[in-house]
Order: C-alpha cells, then sequence, then structure tokens
C-alpha cells in the first residue's frame, strides 16, 4: 500500500463513512431506548427542510475532512502537538505486509496532508 491509496482508503473508509453513519443516526437512532441527547439531536434533524438537511451533510462532510487532515498534517509534521519536541522528532505510518513495509509517512513517506 503506498501513501495514495492508503488517503483514498481513509477518505472511503473513515471520512465518507463517518458522514453517511451519522445521517443515519439522526434520521433514526439505533437501539431500543436511544440516549436523551441523541432523540433530542435525532428529532431537531427529522424537523429540518431538505435544503438544511443537505446543508448540515455538507458542514459534516467539511468536518470529517478537517478532521482527518488535521491527523495528516500531524502525522506529517506540519502540526506540532508538542512545542519541545525537536526537528529530529517525528511520527512515522508503516503499512506492514508479511516480512516488508511501506513507509507512509514521515521523512520518506509522502506528505499525507497534502495527498488529502
Amino acid at each position: 500500500m503506498n501513501a495514495q491509496e492508503f488517503v483514498a482508503a481513509i477518505r472511503d473508509v473513515v471520512m465518507d463513512t463517518s458522514v453517511t453513519d451519522t445521517v443515519a443516526v439522526m434520521r433514526k437512532p439505533p437501539g431500543r431506548r436511544p440516549e436523551a441527547e441523541l432523540v433530542e439531536l435525532s428529532s431537531w434533524y427529522n424537523n429540518l427542510s431538505n435544503a438544511d438537511r443537505e446543508m448540515l451533510t455538507r458542514m459534516l462532510t467539511m468536518v470529517a475532512r478537517n478532521a482527518v487532515f488535521g491527523l495528516f498534517a500531524v502525522l506529517d509534521g506540519a502540526r506540532r502537538i508538542d512545542p519541545d519536541a525537536g526537528v529530529e522528532d517525528y511520527f512515522e505510518l508503516r503499512h506492514v505486509h508479511g516480512s516488508s513495509h511501506d513507509v507512509l509517512s514521515g521523512p520518506e513517506g509522502e506528505p499525507l496532508h497534502e495527498l488529502l
């Protein structure tokens, strides 16, 4: 797996799925007795106009993308989570398959946040 394939998979499995799953839960909360907060949010969502639901879905899509972008920026070193870390400190993400591995982020990898 290379960095482009990883980013595409995260876009599909994490970003897009989080939006569709959230909208589905808002439409109809799962379970016999959903939490009161979820029931309240669902009632609010279901009373929105179709245009407002579409706007909310667009906003959720933006939030999901920004969250993943931020995580990728941290993995790439473009955003620091430890202001005291030196330049030699970095995160490295590897895809290990069998006895080999591919570096997806870090000094040897591509900038994931730019690929997103």
